[in-house]
């Protein structure tokens, strides 16, 4: 009997011992949940590290409350930028919850890691980790967690260049919601489908992605991405030179963004809005807009957008003649790079003075700054940013008549371009190409090399914009060198392909498969 009196003391005393413990996990939870509400995540992120302790200590873990704190403690430390500490805490819960074979939480913790593979860059491991979620989320039949693991997929594939595949996905995800509520989700994965078609070229289905995205959240009363949709619709009628509709759309995502606060937000429309002003030749607007972007804070989505409006203003005096002040905010711009780690944006800023030196003539200095730009960082630069760079410094080289030097600048951009299949890329550089020889007065390989140029810009355009002044101007190059051979008929051929490329943009898709088939274009 005293034996049986004491295992129950000792019960009574292990139990009152764990309550303590539990009370104080709780105690600390509550504190910490005040903290994050007023924004002092590191008050947070101390609580909930002690509230962790303690229903360690209690001996008797709550299994559920145990992982609640460790997922929380692990999107404070996101919150704060600490990843590596948010990596432990989540490890910490994967780990406990498979042990307790809780596979909810393991899916969410899994979902977790995975995002923050993806800031880390390691896509190969992200997709791994979404598709270890996606499997367990199968079986546990969430459809919510479901849609969030396939969106995450499918951005990843969007993030490495792979838009079939992340369409593929999108659609997926789209077949799997079906017509049953998740308004907003729907509304998220179309216009994320819609981006990916964007990026593909496919303007008319973005469009048409893009609005069905609006429709869904005015239907559904979701007012918060209403703004993400007008600016699509808006970005999309910009790549198609359709400058009036893409202004209305832009002024009614401003709209929304003044209405909820978002100044980040608000600064960018009015940024944009001023590149499409001076497009138009309105240059008076275009600063005006442009000014008006500085007059908000930047946001998440528009740190270090400032530099761009300054030299987006130093564009704009540049237009109207005003050299000096054009000047003065191109050398704001750089400045403002100071605090930006991008080597991508501090090249833009060196390639904007370079320009506006060019224009004056000034081929001696507008050289001196493009080649600042190939020097400053150069293998960390995207491909892209690469070439172009490299056609910056041909063109005023083929100016300074030094033609050895810019052949050189030329074939290297062709060759990155090539390899990487960035095909307005080789377009552009086989225009540069083609007035190489075009100036040592060779002018039937200069005519075989702007042939190759606009055969390949007939093989790509679509009709669903209007041709670039960099593509109408290769054309007339074309013309020109075809005159110089002596060749009436190529000259009449390459008049009539630029005058039916002209035309498609107002044509059925099928109409103008007929045509180009027809002329061999």
């Amino acid at each position: 009997m005293k034996k049986v009196m004491v295992l129950f003391l000792l019960v009574c005393h292990a139990a009152t011992f764990s309550n303590q413990f539990h009370d104080q996990a709780d105690t600390y939870w509550n504190r910490a949940m005040s903290a994050k509400r007023d924004r002092n995540y590191t008050g947070a992120i101390e609580n909930l590290k002690r509230a962790v302790l303690a229903e360690r200590k209690s001996g008797n873990i709550r299994n559920s409350e145990y992982l609640v704190q460790l997922k929380e403690l692990a999107s404070l430390y996101i919150t704060t930028g600490d990843y590596e500490r948010a990596v432990k805490a989540y490890e910490m819960a994967r780990e406990f919850s498979v042990q307790t074979g809780d596979r909810a939480s393991e899916a969410e913790v899994i979902f977790g890691l995975g995002k923050i593979n993806i800031h880390f860059n390691k896509d190969d491991e992200a997709l791994e980790l979404f598709n270890q979620g996606l499997a367990l989320e199968k079986n546990l039949g969430r459809k919510d967690w479901i849609i969030n693991l396939l969106n995450s997929i499918a951005l990843v594939h969007r993030k490495k260049g792979e838009y079939d595949r992340a369409a593929e996905v999108y659609n997926q995800a789209l077949e799997i919601l079906g017509n049953s509520g998740f308004e907003e989700s729907r509304a998220i994965l179309m216009n994320n489908l819609g981006t990916v078609n964007f990026y593909r070229g496919r303007y008319s289905d973005a469009l048409d992605e893009y609005t069905m995205a609006l429709d869904l959240n005015r239907k559904s009363m979701i007012g918060k991405n209403l703004s993400s949709d007008l600016s699509s619709i808006a970005s999309v009628y910009y790549v198609m030179g359709k400058f009036f509709e893409s202004l209305e759309y832009y002024n009614k995502a401003l709209d929304h963004d003044i209405k909820n606060n978002d100044q980040g937000k608000a600064s960018l429309r009015y940024c944009r809005m001023g590149e499409i002003y001076y497009l138009q030749g309105d240059f008076n607007k275009s600063i005006q807009a442009y000014k008006s972007a500085l007059e908000y804070k930047e946001g998440p989505e528009t740190d270090g957008i400032r530099p761009y409006i300054y030299s987006g203003i130093g564009r704009t005096y540049d237009a109207l003649g005003q050299f000096g002040k054009a000047l003065e905010y191109y050398l704001m711009a750089l400045k403002g790079n100071n605090l930006i780690s991008r080597d991508d944006t501090i090249t833009s800023r060196l390639s904007d003075i370079g320009m506006l030196y060019e224009s004056r003539g000034k081929y001696d200095e507008a050289l001196g700054y493009f080649s600042m730009v190939l020097k400053s960082g150069n293998e960390k630069l995207k491909n892209m940013t690469r070439s172009n760079n490299m056609r910056n410094a041909a063109r005023v080289l083929l100016q300074l008549k030094r033609y050895d030097e810019a052949l050189g600048y030329i074939n290297q951009a062709l060759d990155i371009d090539r390899e990487t299949n960035n095909q307005d890329g080789v377009v552009r550089d086989l225009g540069y190409l083609g007035r190489y020889y075009y100036c040592l007065n060779d002018f039937y390989k200069a005519k075989d090399v702007f042939n190759q140029a606009t055969g390949s810009i007939s093989l790509f355009y679509t009709g669903d914009r209007e041709l670039s002044e960099n593509e109408k101007e290769l054309f007339m190059w074309n013309i020109e060198a075809s005159a110089r051979c002596g060749k009436p008929d190529d000259v009449i051929r390459v008049f009539h392909e630029k005058q039916l490329l002209s035309c498609l943009t107002f044509l059925p898709e099928e109409n103008c498969k007929i045509l180009k088939k027809k002329l061999n274009v």
